[in-house]
């Protein structure tokens, strides 16, 4: 990219107009809103064709960085894959410490998330002050702050769900575990960041109705788990609230038998504590849950599985929890009786099978007798059997990750996840580690220091500020095949 002034020139005049050309026309709207201008100063924007220029109200003796973030685009609406920055002053000298780090969501990069760095010496609000410095990350969720003064700064950084380009209680936060301190001339690296979904933020409900005379659907915006949800209406009781095992927008709720036509009015809807609007009631159903229960996910869903993994099976509706004395009808099979374990549930909608001690190693495929269940209102599911068939893998065949990771404080938590499998094991006092009994396959890898002790990594909060636990992420996935130890690259918590 052409540009100019050159990228560190010095003395540049008061009077300069910035200019950046492109290697094609440009998104002008798009392109335009993605410039970052730090420190903050009077700005005209004017994008055209495959130039950019800025008349900017510059000062004297000052380093200006100007940012064009992952949002620019060209008229095909190719973004650019890393931000591009210019940095220059227009006294003697440049301010030359930088601040690195790599954004993450979903243990997975996060390009184009916004990062801010905020100069704690300004006596600003964090979060709700304009920050000093703007970016956004690359396609690899890495970033770079350059030519920042020496001093203290707290980083953070979102991604833009309303984009509007500012912080705003929808969008996803992650922030630091410590503030930095950069060194005239250092570059200073942060400790990686991890987006977390808003606690209580505010969603809409777009659907309320009668599934029968014992049951309501309510259809949100946005995923939401059932034990956040407060539900009362008025006149009617509430028997309990799951969710819909198929759609995480979806959340159930039993009543006690409706009154046919009588109009119901909310009492109360709340998601995480947040009030959820809704004015009209709904009308009580007249209709008799006669459909059978069925069977919509087997878990684990792989083929091979581990010989201590419990089985589950996933209804569509809530399920009586009384169990005949053998589930087990039929075999086809190494083993030549049932395997030895326990049935029990895991939830309203979910039946599994404990293996004590451990299932056989081979070819699995066994028949489950299901005409001894029955949903809450008496009614059998449609299959009188259902097969579970699994290869169970031997010892020898599983896999196993090793390393090292490093932090100040303990513990720290390693964990390795699939979208069906999560391990987890802590690290030895010196770091190291080792993940083993793993399935062969890709697994997203990544550790956090549990300072709290929970087992969970705290994500921090900005109003009033407190650190997240320290976190790092593996870069890429970790593929292991059968009988494989890989060995990963050691990691820095901070």
């Amino acid at each position: 990219m052409d540009q100019w002034p050159p990228n560190d020139a010095t003395n540049v005049p008061i009077h300069t107009t910035v200019e950046l050309r492109f290697s094609e026309p440009m998104d002008e709207e798009a392109t335009q809103a993605a410039v970052f201008v730090a420190p903050a100063a009077g700005v005209e924007v004017r994008c055209r064709g495959d130039r950019l220029r800025l008349g900017m109200d510059l000062r004297p003796d000052r380093t200006y960085v100007v940012t064009v973030g992952t949002d620019a685009r060209d008229r095909r609406g190719n973004r650019l894959e890393q931000s591009h920055t210019l940095a220059f002053a227009t006294g003697a000298q440049l301010d030359r410490g930088s601040v690195t780090g790599t954004v993450y969501r979903d243990h997975a990069p996060a390009g184009a998330a916004h990062v801010w760095a905020f100069d704690l010496s300004t006596g600003g609000m964090v979060g709700r002050d304009p920050p000093q410095y703007r970016t956004q990350t690359g396609r690899d969720g890495t970033y770079v702050f350059a030519r920042l003064a020496a001093g203290s700064y707290r980083v953070l950084a979102f991604a833009d769900v309303d984009g509007n380009r500012e912080l705003g209680p929808q969008d996803w936060l992650a922030l630091p575990a410590q503030d930095l301190d950069v060194a005239a001339g250092d570059t200073a690296r942060a400790g990686d960041l991890l987006l977390t979904a808003p606690v209580g933020a505010q969603v809409r409900l777009d659907r309320l109705s009668a599934i029968d005379q014992q049951r309501l659907l309510l259809e949100f915006s946005a995923p939401v788990r059932a034990e956040d949800v407060e539900f009362e209406l008025q006149s009617l009781p509430i028997l309990g609230l799951y969710s819909a095992p198929a759609d995480p927008r979806r959340v159930l709720v039993r009543t006690a038998v409706q009154e046919p036509g009588r109009r119901y009015p909310i009492a109360r809807l709340r998601v995480g504590g947040v009030p959820v609007d809704w004015e009209a009631p709904v009308r009580g159903s007249a209709r008799a849950d006669r459909t059978p229960p069925r069977v919509v996910r087997q878990r684990p869903p792989e083929v091979e599985i581990g010989a201590g993994d419990t089985l589950a099976l996933v209804f569509d509706e809530p399920m009586d929890e009384r169990l005949p004395a053998d589930l087990w009808v039929a075999a086809d099979t190494v083993a030549a009786s049932p395997p030895a374990g326990v049935w029990q549930w895991g939830g309203p909608c979910e039946l599994r099978f404990v293996p004590a001690p451990r299932l056989p190693a081979g070819p699995f495929r066994w028949g489950l007798r299901l005409d001894g269940l029955a949903d809450l209102g008496g009614t059998a599911p449609a299959d009188s059997v259902i097969w579970i068939q699994h290869r169970v893998l031997a010892d020898a065949d599983l896999a196993a990750v090793e390393g090292r990771v490093t932090a100040d404080g303990a513990p720290i938590w390693v964990i390795a996840r699939s979208p069906h499998r999560v391990y987890r094991t802590q690290a030895a006092a010196d770091g190291a580690f080792v993940l083993a009994g793993m399935v062969p396959g890709e697994y997203a890898l990544y550790a956090f220091v549990d300072r709290d002790g929970d087992g969970l990594r705290a994500a921090g909060s900005l109003f009033p500020f407190a650190p997240s636990e320290p976190y790092c992420c593996w870069p890429g996935v970790v593929r292991v095949a059968a009988g494989d130890r890989a060995v990963v690259s050691p990691r820095a918590c901070r």
